[in-house]
């Protein structure tokens, strides 16, 4: 059955168990950032919860690389580099796309180092507007993480492993196509829906769920 919502529960405990409030990552599909109504809507969408879920507290947001990455992904298929480099090239492209986002919505906040994100880990994020979140604030070539690092690592991903670090209590990916609830995340990778890392590190997080914008 077709639906604007897919959700997936893992054995992960969340931190609303111990009376905190409601962090969620959400991964802002580069694809959406030519919609004429972004502006207009992303805002409720950010905050949006299903009959399964709270409203969020604290909103991080990791905005996708788009068409630049697009771009990138074609001129790899016809001259191919080393998928290392490609991917970090990739990830560079992220932070473009967020700034972006932050000169359309200049009121939201912008973590930007690691330092940054830290201190916001430990003291809260803001919960009147929405954080943007630099992929370099928390993934970088000298940080730990299992994903491979080349195409079949996307923000979808980078989204989770932001989950992870900052143990949030939902991961929400924002696609511009219809979701189809009945398939796994496995056969949503196979389809490319997500990307080809997501079924294994959406383990790691209490919650994932892929909806359309």
């Amino acid at each position: 059955m077709l639906s604007p919502s897919c959700v997936y529960q893992s054995c992960r405990s969340s931190r609303l168990g111990e009376g905190g409030s409601l962090r969620r990552v959400v991964k802002l599909g580069g694809s959406l950032l030519g919609r004429k109504d972004l502006r207009s809507r992303l805002p409720q969408r950010l905050a949006d919860s299903d009959r399964r879920t709270s409203r969020a507290d604290e909103v991080l947001v990791l905005v996708g690389g788009g068409t630049m990455v697009d771009a990138v992904r074609e001129l790899d298929a016809a001259n191919h580099a080393d998928p290392t480099e490609i991917h970090w090239l990739c990830v560079d492209l992220m932070q473009k796309t967020l700034q972006l986002v932050h000169l359309w919505f200049p009121t939201w906040h912008v973590i930007g180092t690691q330092g940054q994100l830290a201190e916001r880990c430990a003291r809260g994020f803001a919960s009147d507007v929405p954080s943007l979140i630099c992929p370099s604030s928390f993934y970088h070539r000298d940080a730990a993480s299992e994903l491979p690092t080349d195409w079949r690592t996307t923000s979808d991903s980078i989204a989770v492993q932001l989950a992870i670090e900052v143990q949030a209590d939902e991961v929400l990916l924002l696609k511009s196509c219809v979701i189809d609830e009945s398939k796994s995340i496995d056969e949503m990778a196979n389809e490319g829906i997500v990307d080809e890392a997501l079924p294994q590190i959406a383990k790691r997080v209490p919650r994932l769920r892929i909806r359309q914008f």
